[in-house]
């Protein structure tokens, strides 16, 4: 709001600054996108994410708790709809971030598609995260 105001100039008595507003919501997303993936990292390491789709599949059909789920941009569509349903009826969010790749660097696999997030303090901490990052993007 205050790039699109001219708030920045206003604020340090300067009319050259040269601030994009796309350019400093792209910054901000990246820098948020980051953050999440080191989350994810920590989360990883704390042993609290389940990965695999036959593995959070079965914890859901457990009706074993789950704060969320992490699906990879380019997941198969059957397989995301068959995991994005359950979860969706059980009242478990689903996160779309990154590609199986990506996801999979953090686990240190080839691919990973999805990943169940055990309920403690990092998966609330990512929660809070990724609802930044969709109020970022959203929001201009």
């Amino acid at each position: 709001m205050a790039v699109k105001t001219k708030g920045f100039q206003r604020a340090f008595h300067q009319q050259d600054l040269n601030l994009a507003a796309d350019d400093l919501v792209k910054e901000l997303e990246g820098a948020v996108r980051e953050k999440i993936f080191n989350l994810l990292g920590m989360i990883r390491k704390a042993g609290m994410g389940i990965v695999g789709s036959n593995l959070v599949l079965a914890r859901m059909q457990l009706n074993a708790p789950l704060l969320g789920l992490i699906v990879a941009q380019d997941m198969a569509p059957g397989m995301e709809s068959k995991v994005c349903d359950k979860a969706r009826g059980r009242d478990i969010p689903v996160y779309r971030i990154g590609t199986r790749a990506e996801l999979g660097k953090i686990w240190g696999r080839d691919l990973v598609s999805v990943v169940g997030l055990l309920p403690d303090l990092l998966a609330s901490r990512f929660e809070e995260e990724i609802n930044r990052f969709r109020t970022i993007a959203e929001g201009y």
